[in-house]
């Protein structure tokens, strides 16, 4: 099923050769093979967004937060706020940008740190961040996140 993860296609081609009895590929195929598991299911280092009825590739670069908006993930960037096709919760942005310099704030939103101007203590134990866009954009971000951005800071 979509989308394919390698280490169950792994499983699934060994027990398709067990079942055809038929040992392992010759050495001359294994890199091949690798080569082939090793692209299946990785994901582009980009996000398709909706702009003036188009789709277009966009970078993570560009994006300086994610937000559930109606059930819907919008994709904040410099120049507006677009829809985005292939991701259907903020659970499946956060999966996303695994590696890279993103941070869930609150239940509505995912930031880019590398795009957070400043940010100061509010009320209750939570703080306000300061986005860098044109806005200045303004986000909560939840007091059970706070140990987590002052770690992904380095404070």
């Amino acid at each position: 099923l979509k989308p394919v993860e390698s280490d169950r296609l792994k499983v699934s081609v060994e027990r398709v050769r067990e079942l055809l009895g038929k040992k392992a590929p010759d050495t001359d195929q294994q890199p091949e093979m690798n080569g082939l598991l090793a692209a299946v299911g990785k994901p582009l280092q980009r996000l398709t967004v909706e702009k003036n009825g188009r789709l277009q590739l966009i970078s993570f670069d560009a994006v300086v937060y994610f937000e559930l908006v109606d059930r819907k993930i919008m994709v904040n960037t410099y120049d507006g706020s677009h829809p985005c096709h292939g991701l259907a919760t903020l659970d499946d942005v956060e999966a996303r940008v695994d590696n890279l310099p993103f941070l869930r704030v609150n239940r509505s939103a995912v930031v880019n740190l590398d795009r957070v101007r400043e940010f100061s203590p509010w009320t209750g134990g939570k703080y306000t961040l300061v986005l860098d866009d044109d806005g200045p954009t303004e986000l909560t971000l939840s007091r059970g996140r706070v140990k987590d951005f002052k770690q992904r800071l380095g404070l």
